[in-house]
């Protein structure tokens, strides 16, 4: 399954994206404000751990807060150059209600 990854870029407390037409629900967007990887798509998610009900919250930009119903990874085919590897993004939180997926960049590299 290939996915593709649009830049999202969160200034401050504002969040600029690029319109793109015929969206995808496997998009995954860039996010170098993001805490953690999250997706709102729980079929992109192998081996699914559920949290308890209401045990976990994440706060948006502009939003309420969000309950987070579990996570695990996501499966990904990345291509650079026209050369083709599968990656695994780890710890991706299911949040179904953000409407979006994101792929936090200081938390990647933070966590190496």
């Amino acid at each position: 399954m290939k996915y593709r990854t649009v830049i999202l870029r969160t200034l401050k407390q504002y969040t600029v994206v690029t319109v793109i037409k015929n969206r995808s629900r496997t998009d995954i967007f860039r996010d170098f404000g993001a805490s953690s990887h999250m997706t709102d798509q729980q079929w992109m998610l192998r081996n699914f751990t559920p949290f308890e009900t209401d045990s976990s919250w994440i706060n948006g930009i502009g939003r309420p807060q969000t309950a987070v119903l579990g996570k695990e990874n996501i499966h990904i085919v990345t291509s650079v150059n026209d050369v083709s590897k599968k990656c695994t993004i780890s710890d991706v939180l299911y949040t179904p209600s953000i409407g979006i997926n994101l792929f936090a960049i200081g938390f990647f590299i933070a966590e190496g």
